[in-house]
């Protein structure tokens, strides 16, 4: 119980100090200030908790600014659903099959 407790401290943690980051790229990618809050606290208060190792790091990757740019441009903020959807779809099928 003390293991989950001390997940769920770091993923609050973790949550509050990526906030301006999850902003700063939903902006710079063109999509509301809302999309960036959702994917914080997603990533920093469901996923954490859930990982399956104490070495995992789930936060915002301003790597991926260019790419989201490039599907709100091309195809509008509601592909960039779908695409985050099928993208996690994909990660939990590699993870169960341990590919």
């Amino acid at each position: 119980m003390n293991g989950l407790r001390n997940n769920l401290l770091a993923s609050i943690v973790l949550f509050l100090v990526a906030i301006p980051l999850n902003l700063g790229i939903a902006l710079a990618s063109g999509v509301s200030a809302v999309a960036g809050l959702t994917s914080g606290v997603v990533g920093g208060l469901v996923v954490a908790p859930l990982a399956g190792s104490p070495l995992m790091v789930s936060g915002p990757a301003s790597g991926l600014i260019a790419m989201i740019w490039q599907i709100t441009e091309r195809h509008g903020p509601a592909a960039l659903g779908l695409v985050v959807f099928a993208a996690g779809l994909l990660q939990m099928m590699i993870g169960f099959f341990r590919l």
